[in-house]
């Protein structure tokens, strides 16, 4: 039956331990509920199930900073309220033609130019914050990867054989990407992507199109967690000046 007045948190925590997807996805859509429930306490809304329903949802995407994550919280709602019309305890309709309390919220779209890129100063905070340790330039060259355009997956998938390091008569090298399992969504075969040298900081961007440049030759090698042998030039050859 439905169960208006049910504790909103408890039910995330339940749909948590139920929901058969990644732990990435998981992880994420626990996070959007859970910052739903804090603003539901923040502007004295009912934190229960009662709460869980389009006018008051799209209030909330409206705090939303930009498309993306307003897509994104938008997601992990929806998902959420098709979970509990499945198990009965919150849905649209009758028991017997049960549909999701948010089935006619739309959902926002991202941007047609992504997300916006990283700033020069978020950049070199991003370098600052991994520039110490043990483990400093195989930081530096996870980090100097990613900015080629990957998602997270996709890097630690990389092994050794999929960076091609430029020969000394070449002007660059290429990242081959030959195995997206486990990745949200595949591109359905082999894709090569040239690394890319002497791109302006400010242009950078981790949608694919411009990354920061990062030219590797001769020097220590540092093991790479997500398997790949990074040769910077210098302890500081991937630092922004």
């Amino acid at each position: 039956m439905k169960r208006p007045t049910f504790d909103l948190l408890t039910a995330i925590q339940g749909s948590v331990a139920d929901y058969e997807v990644e732990p990435t996805t998981m992880q994420s859509y626990r996070s959007h509920l859970t910052r739903f429930a804090v603003w539901l306490g923040a502007t004295r809304r009912p934190v229960t199930l009662r709460s869980v329903e389009p006018e008051t949802v799209e209030a909330y995407l409206r705090t939303a900073k930009n498309q993306h994550t307003k897509m994104n919280k938008c997601i992990a709602l929806k998902s959420f309220a098709r979970y509990l019309a499945r198990k009965q305890i919150w849905y649209a309709g009758t028991k017997e033609q049960r549909t999701s309390v948010l089935e006619d919220v739309q959902q926002p779209k991202p941007t047609p130019t992504g997300m916006p890129g990283y700033s020069d100063d978020e950049l070199r905070g991003m370098l600052r914050a991994v520039d110490r340790g043990p483990n400093r330039l195989r930081n530096k060259a996870v980090i100097a990867v990613q900015l080629h355009g990957f998602r997270s997956k996709e890097v630690r998938l990389m092994l050794k054989r999929n960076v091609v390091m430029a020969k000394a008569n070449e002007i660059q090298g290429e990242f081959i990407i030959d195995s997206e399992a486990r990745t949200k969504k595949g591109t359905g075969g082999v894709r090569n992507v040239p690394t890319v040298r002497h791109e302006p900081v400010s242009s950078t961007r981790l949608d694919g199109r411009t990354a920061r440049s990062w030219r590797p030759s001769a020097g220590s090698r540092s093991r790479c967690s997500v398997g790949i042998w990074a040769r910077p030039q210098s302890p500081d050859s991937i630092a922004l000046q």
